[in-house]
């Protein structure tokens, strides 16, 4: 007796089981386009009716199938262990085709193996001017047109969307914008790009094109200076680009000999010599 209810109590459980496992099964899905990294698992999920699957034409068998490295499962997926470039693309169509309330259905879909996202090289730093505004924007190539998720750091410090920068992504470009630049605007920036395939990195300079601001530095007007001797009246500046710079004497006349410039940086002097 006890061995009769041991032995309808596994049958109940088995039987318990598969119908578990039915109505998971039993939900009609059509296969979409998947995103995936090479070399990754993928899945291209179909309902539990399924009829059959075919890649561009031909139809897939339910065990491995060596055409396209894939078996379709117990539900209707149709599981790659390992995808290849082979697999994917626009060039290959998989196809399945279900039967279900509706009648018969089919859908096709394709899998995109995801790439690095790839910037083309920055030689010569952007160049925008004080008090306007300006767009940074970085193209970018993408394999499925999927928006990475993207950083962009200012010295090391991330930098956020507020009043005066916004920061745009779209599936080909990034784009910083600014809303009015200052001079506390230039800076090197370094743009971090993530998708399923990795991290791309890549940094540009941003120079802010301003005009001159003077400090000047004159010998004292009670200085004595000794019989041939040299006199220098220097004027310093900081400016984007480097501006004309035109010595006068006191009459208005405008001093063309014993005049050198010297640039250290981004800090230029300019020097007129009296001997």
């Amino acid at each position: 007796m006890a061995l009769r209810y041991f032995l309808l109590l596994i049958l109940f459980s088995i039987f318990r089981l598969q119908t578990m496992q039915a109505q998971e099964c039993a939900d009609t899905k059509l296969p979409t386009d998947i995103v995936v990294k090479r070399g990754s698992r993928a899945v291209l999920e179909c309902s539990a009716q399924v009829l059959f699957w075919t890649v561009n034409g031909k139809t897939i068998n339910t065990e491995s199938n060596s055409d396209c490295g894939c078996e379709v499962e117990s539900c209707g997926d149709l599981v790659f262990a390992s995808i290849l470039d082979d697999d994917a693309g626009t060039s290959r169509a998989y196809q399945c085709t279900i039967f279900g309330e509706n009648g018969t259905q089919f859908k096709t879909a394709f899998i995109c193996i995801e790439e690095l996202p790839t910037f083309p090289n920055f030689f010569a730093p952007f160049q925008g001017t004080e008090g306007q505004a300006y767009n940074i924007m970085l193209p970018y190539d993408g394999t499925c047109m999927t928006l990475p998720k993207v950083d962009v750091l200012k010295r090391g410090v991330s930098v956020e969307n507020d009043t005066n920068i916004q920061i745009q992504i779209t599936n080909t470009s990034i784009t910083v914008s600014f809303t009015t630049l200052t001079m506390a605007d230039e800076s090197s920036y370094t743009f971090n790009s993530e998708n399923i395939a990795g991290i791309a990195t890549t940094t540009i300079g941003l120079v802010v094109k301003h005009k001159p601001i003077l400090v000047t530095k004159n010998v004292s007007p009670g200085s004595l200076l000794l019989a041939n001797s040299t006199a220098i009246l220097s004027c310093n500046y900081t400016a984007y680009p480097m501006p004309m710079i035109q010595w006068f004497d006191p009459n208005g006349g405008e001093i063309s000999e014993g005049i050198t410039t010297e640039v250290n940086g981004r800090l230029k002097y300019s020097e007129v010599c009296f001997e």
